[in-house]
């Protein structure tokens, strides 16, 4: 019995991550800087700042 609902909340676990992957995608690919941001700290990348700075630094240049 415990083994059952060790595995039914594990198979929540991976489906809420999964719901959380595709929301943070969605968001990065829809080109706006924060979605970009919230999908990159979702997704454990820290270097987003220095990215989007970098990102915009050259996008200024044009």
């Amino acid at each position: 019995m415990r083994s059952m609902i060790y595995a039914v909340a594990a198979v929540l676990l991976v489906l809420a991550m999964a719901v959380v992957h595709m929301l943070s995608s969605a968001d990065a690919a829809g080109g706006s800087r924060e979605g970009q941001r919230i999908g990159m700290a979702v997704a454990g990348d820290h270097t987003d700042d220095a990215y989007c700075q970098v990102s915009d630094w050259l996008s200024e240049l044009d």
